[in-house]
């Protein structure tokens, strides 16, 4: 398995909206779906502004194959949702020990 994990900081007006967009079954979830290399997205909560998004997929290769297909509506997603935060961080990408 391969992840990519993130950290946001948002922007409380917007918290609902990026809850939505970013929660597992919402629209990021609804685009990622569309390959078979999709496992999950995980959000967790610190305080009042800050999560932590996991994205799964079956491999760093699969994720970047379904990047590559998607490309145009994975950037459209991005530049839509990049007004719900004040701060994107991608803290790294992992793969799993077998």
């Amino acid at each position: 398995m391969f992840i990519i994990v993130w950290s946001y900081k948002i922007k409380p007006q917007y918290m609902n909206d990026f809850i939505e967009a970013y929660k597992e079954n919402g629209k990021w979830g609804q685009l990622f779906i569309k390959s078979k290399s999709y496992k999950y997205s995980k959000l967790f909560k610190k305080g009042k502004n800050d999560y932590l998004l996991i994205d799964a997929w079956d491999s760093k290769k699969s994720y970047e194959e379904f990047k590559k297909q998607y490309s145009k509506e994975y950037n459209l997603m991005s530049n839509k949702c990049s007004m719900f935060y004040e701060t994107e961080e991608k803290i790294g990408e992992y793969e799993e020990i077998d």
